[in-house]
């Protein structure tokens, strides 16, 4: 059997390492995050009040768009359309 016709998962072990991985650390800290709201609501919600909602949400916009650009390049980078990869992760 080869390389290319066994069946399982797709792509290298260290990528599928790494991405458990990162779904380890983000699920802990999800889990941190919860524990806190629900061990000190009200500390909590003051700790809110201090919080840059402006600022959050252009972040949130960046780090959305970014991924999505590097997805578009991908895509574009499989087709071998090397000039538009670039133009989309400058």
């Amino acid at each position: 059997m080869t390389a290319d016709s066994r069946p399982g998962l797709p792509g290298e072990l260290m990528m599928w390492v790494l991405i458990m991985s990162e779904l380890a650390v983000f699920g802990a800290g999800l889990v941190a995050f919860l524990a806190v709201r629900l061990t000190d609501p009200v500390g909590f919600a003051e700790a809110q009040t201090h919080l840059h909602r402006t600022g959050a949400a252009a972040n949130t916009l960046v780090l959305v768009t970014s991924g999505w650009l590097a997805a578009l390049a991908t895509r574009a980078a499989e087709a071998g359309r090397f000039g538009r990869m670039r133009a989309l992760l400058v």
